[in-house]
């Protein structure tokens, strides 16, 4: 493996190592909120946990808005790792955005290092905001990557963020939004339009186990394209 594979596999790594400890620290979040949970009869414990129940609604649990919390910021710091992964893949390989449309006005005064950047920036500005389907197909195929061995954890992927969508946006209450886009990643519906989607701790429990698979496959799989490692 050459110098340039060898770093850029570094980067690539890094980028991995950075967004697993963030998830990993939510993930210890969620246990020392259980262990609180636990031991809220002692002190100045029950006193904090009290105060912060009495903050929420009456008909909203605890537990579930602790895990309607952990599962924004969970699909967040995914997004993010993807963001970091393809913005060093055009950085190095920017033909492979392909053909972009931008202002002269943006770019005039810039590097060329700065011109790629901003491409960077402004194509997976654009492709984020794509149906999940529609993102998965154009990040497999910037890294060139086989979509099929990935289906699978994308779409654990892909259900979470549908869900912490209709979170921040209707309260997690099911609409036909997710419904139709929950069918388009074909995964089992779960609620029917109108019921409560907020999360409960097994269900953060197995997203992030499905996350952490997927954003160690998809580095995997991204060394082995771009350095050669098989």
């Amino acid at each position: 493996m050459n110098l340039e594979k060898t770093k850029l596999k570094m980067e690539i790594l890094n980028v991995k190592l950075r967004h697993s400890e963030k998830m990993c620290s939510l993930s210890s979040f969620g246990w020392l909120f259980e262990n609180i949970q636990n031991q809220k009869n002692k002190g100045y414990l029950e006193e904090a946990y009290e105060s912060f129940k009495g903050s929420l609604p009456s008909e909203v649990p605890i537990d579930k808005y602790v895990s309607g919390l952990m599962l924004i910021l969970l699909v967040r710091e995914v997004e993010q790792y993807f963001i970091d992964i393809l913005k060093l893949i055009i950085q190095r390989f920017p033909k492979k955005i392909g053909s972009l449309e931008v202002s002269i006005n943006d770019v005039v005064d810039l590097t060329k290092e700065e011109i790629i950047f901003f491409a960077a920036e402004k194509y997976l500005n654009e492709i984020m905001y794509k149906r999940p389907s529609e993102y998965f197909v154009e990040i497999c195929k910037l890294c060139s990557i086989e979509p099929s061995k990935i289906t699978t954890l994308w779409n654990h992927f892909a259900e979470a963020k549908v869900r912490r969508d209709i979170g921040i946006h209707n309260n997690w209450i099911v609409n036909d939004v997710y419904m139709r886009k929950t069918k388009e990643i074909k995964k089992k519906l779960m609620f029917k339009i109108g019921e409560s989607a907020m999360p409960d701790t097994k269900y953060i429990l197995d997203t992030y186990k499905y996350c952490n698979q997927l954003i160690d496959e998809f580095t995997k799989l991204s060394i082995e394209t771009f350095c050669g490692d098989q």
